[in-house]
């Protein structure tokens, strides 16, 4: 994918000046999953995830911003 691509292309340009890549868009594992579900509180389980769902997804599809619960506790770094 481009992302791919370009992550790749970033963690050599910066690696080559000592310094380490991290991707805005990696909330870790549980989290990335609940921002693709949809899911932004426990009872949300059960309503976007097990039973049909019509929740939108965050953003537009070209422009995108994490939901709030999810970057209350993660901030996200591209270059340390």
């Amino acid at each position: 994918s481009i992302e791919r691509h370009i992550n790749k292309k970033e963690r050599r340009r910066l690696q080559a000046k000592g310094r380490v890549f991290r991707n805005p868009y990696n909330y870790g594992c549980l989290d990335n999953w609940k921002v693709f579900l949809g899911v932004d509180t426990g009872r949300h389980w059960l309503t976007r995830v097990l039973l049909p769902s019509s929740h939108l997804p965050h953003g537009n599809g070209m422009s995108w911003e994490p939901p709030p619960w999810v970057t209350a506790h993660s901030a996200s770094v591209m270059a340390v």
